[in-house]
């Protein structure tokens, strides 16, 4: 399991901070995961 996949299953079971955030993943070889506040709310 790639440590990306890793990181989204344990942001998963972060309910509150899925809810504040939204989760961009860039797609590249290095895998970059970056976070953004949530302004939908």
């Amino acid at each position: 399991m790639s440590k990306t996949k890793e990181l989204f299953m344990r942001l998963r079971e972060e309910d509150d901070f899925i809810n504040e955030h939204i989760i961009i993943c860039t797609l590249e070889p290095e895998g970059t995961v970056t976070t953004a506040p949530n302004s939908n709310k």
